[in-house]
């Protein structure tokens, strides 16, 4: 009915412009049904709806049972008519408490059936799911509200508990969107290893989209000749700059230094080390960009950094969209908030960018920017005089000398590595702070190697094997990208005789990986030991086979050379200079919570720790 539809329509605006954006609609269900029956249906109407809505679920999924053998099983949603009782389940998407711009945020469901759990009544886009699967999957959506409501706040946790049930190998509807999620070491090594190309595309989300606006993103940029060449290029202009370590040695110490002084003025009082530790992360990813140095009282980068967190919410805070894409066309200011983000991040690096290429010089490379520039020039050379400069060859090559797309790359390597480094060196704290004994035989380490007098360098990290086998347990433990970015067949493809249609999403679920315990023993013990052997020397973590706290395949991270450089310098200069601890904090400050909270990273709740600088 037109009053129905109008309630729809105001409900949703509701939801909208709700001043704290909470979204909690708890709406008491006998209110809100009699209102709806007052006001603007009859009961008669009501059960017409429920009864239409339930038919279509049976018929949906006799048509599923029959067509669809060959995609890979999977929890069904739940009947429409069956979730108005459920007034405390929240929906898939959720963020902070404070996140004011999200359209559906820690929502109960009670009546909001007829508002946001249409997904049921929408089949997936032809352009999403084509040819003979799009019969069979739009059946699974009939009359339901697509799996949503079997996964909570920590998803990476429930599909590992799918697996048990369902195998390695499931499919679930996401809203109107087929996913596959992949677990456990077997089957991700049959896919995005042994077959990476076909798992190396990406899906067409909505908030891909805006984060990529001229096809020049490297992170969820789909798998093109463009991006394969502007992928090599990064990789090899990052390892250019890694690989000179006593460039890399120096800026590192001095990042370690001007961190430990700030932290000092923090001692003996209760302290929350998160956003000293981003100004840290910051100013050495821009060190490495371009060769600077900021304050962290600069305004700049301080404003870079609010960008960077709202980015971060804002994409977590649309994330409803990509799985209901009918969304899109209500208002959310979550959604200009990342176009915003977008285009002043971009600014800002573009400026930087082009100061640093006015002082550039052929075959010195002073930082990644110039790492970047240098391989491009000497890839066009080698084109040229391998007698390969032909006009094919010219239309792949323009766009990668473009200024416009160099600066966006840099932006994304900025946003990706400020948020997984800060967030691993904070997890870092937060388990050497339930582990003191960890902590304490770290220090007897650093000691023992290189004394007291000076702070850690780049050169003494081999020297270390419990620091290092301490990073190699915090990136398995924490798996600050537990889902990583989701992926998209490239091809119809085949998985332990299933069948994946082709722009099919994936889900990669590296959170099974680290925590199976067919190769982990007591993998959800924090362990660093694991990765020595009996005589204390370090295990390559590749011998275990289920470590890859980068991902893997073509969409590995480019910066993982570097990470792996900078994360144990840091922590070994935080360790050899204080003591973290919560003894003698008042009963507000104590506690740290381990499970963490998912975004579009795995953080750790927010933790105090009182800073006891070491004699």
């Amino acid at each position: 009915p037109s009053s129905l539809r109008q309630f729809v329509r105001e409900l949703s605006i509701a939801l909208v412009n709700n001043e704290r954006g909470q979204v909690t609609l708890r709406i008491s269900r006998a209110v809100t049904m009699n209102f709806m029956l007052e006001e603007l249906i009859s009961v008669g109407q009501v059960v017409f709806l429920c009864l239409l809505q339930f038919g279509a679920f049976l018929v949906g999924k006799a048509i599923w049972q029959k067509n669809a053998s060959n995609l890979p099983p999977g929890p069904w949603g739940i009947p429409i008519i069956a979730t108005a009782y459920r007034s405390e389940e929240y929906l898939f998407t959720s963020v902070s408490d404070d996140h004011d711009e999200c359209f559906i945020c820690r929502q109960p469901i009670s009546c909001t059936d007829f508002a946001l759990l249409l997904s049921g009544l929408f089949p997936p886009e032809k352009k999403v799911i084509s040819g003979k699967f799009f019969f069979q999957v739009a059946s699974r959506t009939l009359g339901l509200t697509s799996a949503c409501f079997r996964v909570g706040r920590n998803p990476h946790v429930d599909f590992t508990r799918m697996a048990d049930k369902y195998g390695d190998v499931f499919s679930l509807m996401l809203g109107n969107r087929l996913v596959v999620v992949l677990n456990g070491l077997n089957v991700i090594q049959e896919t995005i290893i042994k077959h990476p190309t076909v798992f190396a595309g990406r899906p067409q989300l909505h908030t891909f989209n805006l984060a990529n606006p001229h096809g020049n993103s490297l992170t969820v940029g789909d798998y093109t000749p463009n991006w394969r060449l502007s992928r090599k290029m990064m990789v090899a202009a990052v390892h250019n700059f890694a690989k000179n370590t006593s460039t890399l040695e120096k800026k590192l110490l001095k990042e370690s230094e001007r961190l430990v002084c700030c932290l000092k003025q923090q001692k003996d009082k209760a302290f929350d080390v998160r956003i000293t530790l981003k100004f840290a992360i910051a100013n050495i990813i821009f060190n490495a960009l371009f060769g600077i140095n900021r304050s962290y009282d600069d305004p700049d980068l301080r404003r870079l950094l609010e960008l960077a967190d709202n980015y971060r919410e804002a994409v977590h805070g649309s994330s409803h969209i990509d799985f209901m894409p009918f969304l899109k066309h209500l208002p959310n200011r979550a959604l200009k908030k990342l176009v915003l983000a977008i285009k002043e991040v971009s600014s800002a690096t573009k400026k930087m960018f082009l100061k640093n290429k006015e002082t550039y010089t052929n075959g010195r490379v002073r930082n990644i920017a110039d790492g970047f520039i240098d391989v491009l020039e000497k890839e066009a050379m080698k084109e040229k005089e391998n007698g390969q400069n032909n006009d094919d060859t010219q239309v792949e090559m323009a766009p990668l000398l473009n200024d416009e797309q160099i600066v966006h790359v840099l932006s994304e390597l900025f946003g990706a590595s400020l948020d997984t480094s800060s967030i691993t060196i904070y997890w870092g704290l937060a388990y050497l702070i339930k582990h003191p004994e960890i902590q304490s035989q770290l220090q007897d380490e650093l000691d023992n190697a290189i004394g007291r007098d000076r702070l850690p360098t780049l050169t003494d990290i081999p020297s270390l094997p419990l620091l290092q086998a301490t990073v190699y347990e915090l990136l398995r433990v924490t798996s600050v990208a537990p889902l990583a970015i989701p992926h998209s067949t490239t091809t119809e493809t085949t998985i332990r005789d299933f069948t994946i249609p082709k722009d099919t999403m994936v889900f990669v679920n590296l959170w099974s990986l680290h925590r199976d315990p067919a190769i982990w023993e007591d993998p959800e013990v924090f362990n660093p030991r694991r990765f020595l052997n009996d005589a204390g020397e370090l295990i390559d973590p590749k011998t275990f086979g289920g470590f890859l706290p980068f991902s893997g395949g073509r969409r590995r991270c480019p910066g993982e050379s570097l990470a792996l450089k900078t994360l144990p310098v840091l922590l070994a200069s935080l360790i050899h200079s204080f003591r973290f601890s919560q003894d003698g904090l008042p009963a507000e400050y104590q506690g740290i919570n381990v499970e963490g909270h998912f975004g579009l990273t795995l953080m750790p709740e927010k933790f105090y720790t009182l800073i006891e600088e070491r004699n």
